[in-house]
């Protein structure tokens, strides 16, 4: 088996189409990051992005510092409707102090609402850059937060390998004008 790669950053156009929403921050050791604001408008065909058929066993690396607590997206691949979330990764408020990061999804062909396939709390990360990767087995999905296996639980996926709408979209920092939570 050969290993793939993709990177959804390559979905953010430079220069930005709007420089009032889409900025550059530092980020890890120094390192230029992407910044948004509410109003960003970063989506395309995921096609230009992601294969057709998602991968049996896969993994999600993301670094980010967000500027709120409020719920929001890292990225979501939605439906032709887009008001169901095929595959993403979203965070809302939990207890004080704590952050739920939830991993989406989805087969379209029988599930009429947005799936999260498995849930983590983590310490809220609010104002401080942190490191989360979900490795996704046929039997389980761990989180690794800030380089460390913070939890793994076991999943029953169904299907095993997503097949996506051939209109669906991605999204980057927010998951489309139904779901509330914009990255910021």
């Amino acid at each position: 088996d050969t290993l793939e790669e993709f990177d959804l950053l390559q979905a953010i156009a430079v220069p930005f189409a709007d420089p009032s929403t889409q900025y550059f921050v530092t980020g890890f050791d120094g390192f230029p990051a992407f910044g948004f604001k509410v109003g960003a408008s970063i989506k395309h065909p995921y096609r230009l992005f992601l294969p057709e058929k998602f991968f049996r066993v896969f993994s999600i690396m993301i670094a980010l510092k967000p500027d709120t607590a409020s719920p929001m997206f890292a990225f979501a691949v939605t439906n032709p409707l887009e008001n169901i979330i095929q595959l993403g990764v979203g965070f809302t408020p939990a207890d004080p102090g704590r952050t739920n990061v939830s991993l989406y999804y989805t087969d379209g062909e029988r599930h009429m609402t947005s799936q999260t396939i498995a849930s983590f709390l983590v310490p809220q990360f609010v104002d401080t850059w942190s490191r989360l990767a979900f490795s996704v087995t046929e039997e389980d999905i761990q989180l690794w937060y800030n380089c460390e296996l913070y939890s793994d639980v076991l999943v029953k996926r169904v299907p095993l390998q997503l097949v996506f709408d051939s209109a669906s979209t991605l999204y980057i920092g927010q998951a489309g004008g139904i779901f509330k939570g914009e990255f910021e």
